[in-house]
């Protein structure tokens, strides 16, 4: 059964029973996407970025680019993309050379749904909707759809509710291969930082993207490690950044039962695992903090 590959949640948002659905199904505002298109020459990087209002049939639409970065994260300019546009449940998209909305996201879908999905240049596709589930992210509880895995493709794919498809914003419904496809590295909105790998989750600084506000510059280079991974016995958190206040930790199997809950502090914890059969498993902590900053990276037991 298809499952998202989230399992480490840092999020520090106001208060710990203060969690709530997100207003809108995709922000369209002060939102960053760091993501990765994945090629035979190897991993290529990009940033996307809602960058402010256009106007399109007496509608306010967001516009969304493709930021190009230098080496030390400075903008050194953009691509306009199309516009975008969400209420509570579902986001459309206008691409750029183009004037027909397409529904982008719709998160009222339930287990045994299907949506057809359209993209520029593309036939449209159907997909239908293995399960649903919901997760902690930065201090939100956010539905989380799966969809079944396509015969023609590999990997699995999940959308999480304000944040999009765990391939990226726009590559939702993307053909992925095993020498090509698409992945969601980071999400950045406002305060908010989750990560989705192992890796740093770094943002551009410095010059703002189309006059619009890049959101607050203060928020750590962050990283989580997690090891060992796959593991036997126990499992280590570090975080890169200090945490300064206590946390929740939670542990949810494959099925999204959780199995584990404890509170603790510092920037590191471990637990033991000797007794829980082999499988993927997903790891959440929930802290306080002036900024709500989650990671998630895979974690497997080995038996």
């Amino acid at each position: 059964m298809p499952r998202l590959l989230l399992s480490v949640a840092l999020a520090l948002s106001g208060c710990l029973a203060s969690f709530g659905q997100t207003t809108q199904a995709i922000p369209t505002e002060n939102a960053w996407w760091k993501e990765y298109h994945i090629t035979i020459a190897g991993p290529m990087l990009h940033y996307i970025a809602v960058c402010g209002d256009t106007l399109l049939d007496d509608t306010h639409w967001s516009k969304v680019f493709d930021v190009q970065v230098d080496s030390s994260l400075q903008i050194t300019g953009s691509t306009y993309l199309g516009a975008i546009r969400s209420d509570e449940m579902r986001a459309w998209f206008i691409p750029s050379d183009s004037n027909q909305a397409l529904l982008l996201y719709d998160f009222s879908l339930q287990a045994g749904d299907s949506i057809e999905l359209h993209f520029p240049y593309f036939e449209p596709s159907v997909r239908k909707v293995d399960s649903t589930g919901t997760i902690v992210l930065g201090g939100k509880t956010r539905k989380v759809i799966y969809f079944d895995t396509p015969m023609w493709g590999y990997g699995l794919e999940s959308w999480i509710e304000g944040i999009g498809s765990n391939l990226g914003l726009l590559n939702r419904g993307l053909l992925q291969g095993p020498d090509f496809g698409f992945s969601l590295a980071c999400f950045r909105h406002g305060d908010e930082l989750i990560g989705f790998f192992q890796d740093p989750c770094d943002f551009p600084g410095g010059a703002v993207c189309m006059s619009a506000g890049t959101g607050n510059p203060a928020l750590p280079h962050f990283q989580l490690l997690l090891f060992p991974n796959p593991a036997s016995d126990w499992v280590r958190i570090e975080l890169s950044e200090p945490v300064q206040s206590d946390w929740l930790l939670q542990v949810f199997d494959a099925h999204g039962k959780s199995i584990l809950e404890r509170k603790g502090s510092g920037s590191s914890t471990s637990f033991q695992t000797m007794d829980w059969p082999a499988g993927t498993y997903y790891v959440s902590i929930t802290t306080l903090g002036k900024h709500s900053i989650s990671s998630a990276v895979p974690f497997v037991l080995q038996r």
